[in-house]
């Protein structure tokens, strides 16, 4: 009894991994060989190590029967386990370990940046996505017109206007702080801001309750067939293969198709559930219809329509100013996914996506995207805000944009700033936030101030890196 006690407690809980890893090699390899072996690497760009190892596995077919010569691209115990000792003393090397380390080191050199491609999307190096040097000298002017940044060239006009602003914000949030002016603000023991979110005050809906209590339900087959006789939308979804179609899909299919995915039904039970249309001809409208942009262009249609109204426009707390917010929606994942992951913000045996969603004060939606459940959703302001037309949407010209905490990050504050946006998130906890002012905490705190900087900004590093190349997402 003693003896076994002793034997668990001294067993290496990374080689009993390792030994289960083992067992899921052939179910994992079966899955992600071909995939890897259609893999064409930026070889110049990418981890030389983790190159060589791929590149082995490629040539190989996926047949190892050694390791590659270098191994620096695992640990000193991951290369210790890839040899055991059998019982006549001969060292045999772990081939499907071995493996599992390469899948598990391919997956990490994605996300890290250290293995690039030259063909993808998302997974290229970074630099490609950047406005060449080149480029950017002989275009400088030009492309400042095209991204609507004229006004940022001179750093010390803007560096100027940012001191007087930011300087003018700390005495005014301190003396109404001192006069008793803001009860929503305090601070605890260690001087951490802490704000009181006011109560919202509820709109009386009893006026208008009476126009509506008539129509009890509207089917959204219904309401597609009245939006698209209104503001039509479906000549944007147009065929991705012209020289390919051949029948134009009816109306009833285009909603019937919009229905499955928007609502997450899905095109083959929309068609168990469905009269007279055939699962391939939903499917056909699916993959050759609606496509990420021709879905873009259809949703600007309806909201340029829904500009033109005047009823949306009672939800406008102000004419000269449009409000728009963005969150996230957890989406539970049963099949695999390039964009599911556990994540610890939710908790469960499941992969999860979140779908970031942006609308304005008059509920108009005007961005969305799925992003890994992992990430921040602060990794999507980029997109929503930048690239292609002003605000990546010619539509909707937001003056103040809010998210939750995950939606914040300082980049993101200082991109909203320079793209005219006001950015006001909801933060969580206001206090663990840092503070950053062009003058020193010690000079506020001689004017007997409470909420003071927590770091002074470095204005020589930002000079020296103000006229490089700036970045475009496409």
């Amino acid at each position: 009894m003693i003896e076994s006690l002793g034997i668990e407690t001294g067993r290496d809980e990374k080689t009993d991994f390792y030994r289960l890893w083992q067992r899921q090699s052939i179910w994992l390899s079966n899955r992600v060989t071909q995939p890897i072996l259609q893999l064409i690497i930026n070889q110049e760009e990418t981890d030389k190590t983790l190159f060589e190892a791929i590149n082995h596995y490629i040539e190989k077919k996926g047949k190892i029967t050694k390791p590659s010569k270098n191994l620096n691209w695992l640990d000193d115990k991951q290369q210790d386990a890839l040899h055991e000792i059998n019982e006549k003393g001969e060292e045999i090397f772990q081939r499907r370990l071995y493996k599992m380390f390469l899948f598990e080191a391919i997956n990490d050199g994605i996300k890290s940046g250290i293995l690039n491609f030259n063909h993808s999307y998302r997974f290229r190096f970074l630099e490609e996505y950047l406005i060449s040097k080149k480029e950017w000298k002989d275009n400088r002017e030009q492309l400042l017109m095209d991204a609507e940044m004229t006004h940022l060239t001179d750093y010390e006009d803007i560096v100027g206007v940012l001191k007087e602003n930011l300087d003018q914000l700390y005495h005014q949030v301190n003396d109404g702080y001192n006069l008793g002016l803001n009860p929503h603000l305090r601070f605890d023991k260690a001087n951490k801001p802490i704000i009181a979110t006011p109560a919202v005050e509820k709109p009386d809906l009893s006026k208008i309750s009476s126009y509506f209590n008539p129509a009890r339900f509207v089917s959204i087959l219904d309401l597609l067939a009245d939006v698209e006789k209104t503001a039509p939308f479906l000549h944007h979804l147009g065929h991705q293969s012209k020289t390919h179609e051949r029948k134009r899909p009816t109306p009833e299919t285009f909603f019937a198709s919009i229905i499955a995915l928007g609502c997450n039904i899905g095109v083959e039970k929309m068609r168990n559930i469905s009269k007279g249309i055939q699962v391939s001809t939903l499917q056909n409208t699916s993959d050759w219809y609606l496509s990420l942009q021709a879905l873009k262009d259809a949703n600007d249609a309806i909201i340029k329509m829904k500009n033109d109204l005047d009823l949306p426009e009672i939800h406008r707390n102000d004419p000269n100013e449009l409000h728009t917010a963005s969150d996230g929606q957890k989406i539970l994942n049963k099949k695999n996914s390039l964009n599911a992951a556990f994540s610890y913000k939710y908790p469960g045996f499941d992969k999860a996506s979140v779908a970031n969603t942006a609308v304005d004060e008059r509920f108009a939606m005007f961005y969305s995207t799925v992003i890994v459940a992992s990430a921040r959703e602060a990794v999507s302001m980029v997109d929503m805000y930048s690239g292609g037309d002003p605000l990546n949407n010619p539509v909707i010209k937001s003056t103040i944009h809010s998210t939750d905490t995950h939606g914040s990050t300082e980049v993101v504050f200082g991109m909203m700033h320079l793209l005219g946006v006001f950015f006001a998130p909801r933060i969580k906890d206001l206090g663990s936030q840092q503070l950053y002012g062009f003058k020193s905490k010690k000079e506020y705190a001689e004017l007997d101030y409470k909420l003071i900087p927590d770091h002074t900004i470095n204005t020589a590093l930002i000079e020296k890196h103000w006229g490089r190349p700036v970045g475009t997402i496409f």
